[in-house]
């Protein structure tokens, strides 16, 4: 999370979801706080709380493919499943909304900025090598348990 206390925002840090480039942009229009990904009822008291987010299976595959280089499909998604599903980029992004905010969909980041006063360029922070499709995933026994983990009720 990053409070913007120019603008009395809360921007809320749903992880492989756009936010850090979001508060990075933010950071260029003045002070704010760094706190990280934590949900809503966690940060400081606000009149706005703002948060990106994105399809829940695209997410997810790009938590993959931050966290793990490429290899063999069904001992990446074993591990993910084993070890991986309690940290901030394998938690549902509902786990962060857990109280009333403003939201944006990743395809709209600009209308997120500009909510906050940016206006120009989108920063593009910690883009994943791109080793693990969909498709891939979808071909190992382990996925479905891992998208009900990760996204209850999202697998489509």
């Amino acid at each position: 999370m990053a409070y913007l206390p120019w603008c009395d925002t809360v921007v809320l840090q749903i992880a492989k979801s756009g936010s850090s480039s979001l508060v990075k942009a933010a950071s260029s229009l003045g002070e704010l706080t760094h706190v990280g990904h934590l949900p809503a009822s966690a940060h400081p008291v606000a009149s706005r709380y703002v948060a990106v987010v994105r399809d829940p299976v695209d997410r997810l595959i790009s938590a993959l493919n931050y966290y793990y280089g490429p290899g063999d499909v069904d001992d990446v998604l074993r591990h993910a499943l084993r070890y991986r599903t309690g940290q901030s980029a394998f938690k549902p992004q509902t786990w962060y909304m857990d109280m009333p905010c403003e939201t944006y969909d990743l395809a709209d980041m600009r209308l997120a900025l500009s909510s906050i006063g940016h206006v120009g360029d989108v920063p593009k922070e910690n883009v994943s090598l791109k080793w693990l499709t969909l498709g891939m995933a979808e071909k190992s026994k382990y996925w479905p348990r891992l998208i009900q983990a990760c996204s209850p009720g999202m697998y489509r």
